[in-house]
């Protein structure tokens, strides 16, 4: 059973889906030819992408994971962005931060945090200031959602799903 965003028929569900997943083929296609990871300009990578996705027929749907692997390329772009700049404190805090998004989004983005921290270290020297931006820049997202959660007095249900959501098994 597909995951559907609430109130969406599944028909516009999965045209969403079909489009989401192309621009998402396109973009990555696009991430990879800009940072010269491929030679020559072939549409190889967008075309694995579209088939490692329609391995899950549900994935073609609008979904959570969907919308969250949005963030995932995102974040891909910029660490890509690391290796060419000298000063790249605001790129590793906009790439915590959108890390962050995705996991207020879909909780097992949790256990990319690692796999970032070790990306970070193979585009460039990591000092433990990088660490803590990029940590920072991951719990932003959070403290702005639980302080407007606060404010809109909703705290107590926030946590009680985050706990509920966030399962190891």
């Amino acid at each position: 059973m597909a995951l559907w965003i609430h109130g969406l028929s599944p028909l516009a569900s999965g045209f969403l889906g079909i489009t989401l997943v192309l621009a998402e083929a396109i973009w990555l296609n696009l991430i990879l030819k800009k940072n010269e990871i491929i030679y020559k300009h072939t549409w190889l990578p967008a075309f694995c992408y579209v088939l490692c996705c329609s391995l899950l027929p549900r994935q073609f749907y609008l979904s959570v994971p969907m919308i969250s692997s949005l963030f995932l390329i995102w974040a891909l772009q910029l660490l890509f962005r690391l290796y060419k700049s000298d000063y790249a404190n605001m790129d590793i805090l906009n790439a915590g931060i959108v890390l962050g998004i995705g996991f207020l989004f879909q909780v097992e983005f949790l256990f990319l945090l690692p796999f970032f921290l070790i990306a970070l270290s193979t585009l460039k020297v990591l000092r433990f200031r990088d660490i803590m931006i990029s940590v920072i820049g991951f719990l932003l997202p959070f403290y702005v959602y639980f302080g407007i959660s606060f404010l809109y007095n909703d705290h107590t249900d926030v946590w009680d799903e985050l706990i509920r959501n966030l399962h190891f098994g």
